[in-house]
């Protein structure tokens, strides 16, 4: 079955995706995002589907749009369980919502807030047992690499978004021991988001 690249993704013309995700596909491809939003307000269970071959979901997709509140949008479609599912979804490397925003400096940064601040006021509303069968807060999964959203950041040179998220105290919050620090930032023992930087050679951190 033949294969072709178009653009960031990688899609395939089979029977692997819906003709619904094709067509989402095809809108993508020429940066139609009406239309791509309008192919999902049809059916929103295709939002937490395969969008490419790599496993990106229609969510982590729509972060590459110029328009403000498409995944905001998107995301409010989805039920309550549906939307913690779509932000912790991984990709085939691993890579949730918030790694691969870290990969690319032009995310709007109300994209981040929006995801953080749900994550907060979620975490307030449910039992202290529901939340921890949810998991690592958002800054702490990592992928397959073993890098935290903010160590991807620092490994691209996204300084916008480790600027953004320490100064905007979605750090402090998510940190609330010296522990929960060195889980969202080190990604070893000896490498932390400062040797990152160093040795993609950003040296703005």
């Amino acid at each position: 079955m033949g294969q072709r690249r178009s653009n960031e993704i990688e899609i395939e013309g089979g029977s692997m995706f819906s003709e619904k995700m094709r067509r989402a596909q095809k809108a993508y491809c020429v940066r139609d995002w009406k239309a791509f939003k309008q192919i999902f307000e049809g059916d929103k269970k295709e939002l937490l589907n395969n969008f490419d071959l790599v496993g990106n979901h229609a969510l982590s997709i729509a972060i590459r749009s110029r328009d403000r509140n498409l995944f905001k949008d998107l995301l409010e479609m989805l039920s309550e369980e549906e939307r913690w599912l779509a932000l912790t979804k991984p990709s085939r490397g691993g890579n949730t919502i918030l790694h691969s925003i870290a990969a690319r400096r032009r995310v709007y940064m109300e994209i981040i807030d929006f995801i953080l601040d749900y994550e907060k006021e979620a975490a307030a509303a449910l039992p202290e047992e529901e939340n921890k069968r949810r998991g690592p807060k958002l800054l702490e999964r990592k992928n397959r690499r073993g890098e935290t959203p903010l160590f991807r950041a620092a490994a691209f040179g996204n300084l916008k978004m480790l600027h953004h998220v320490f100064h905007k105290e979605h750090f402090a919050e998510a940190a609330q021991s010296e522990g929960d620090a060195l889980k969202i930032h080190q990604y070893s023992n000896t490498e932390t988001i400062l040797h990152a930087s160093i040795n993609a050679q950003h040296f703005g951190l």
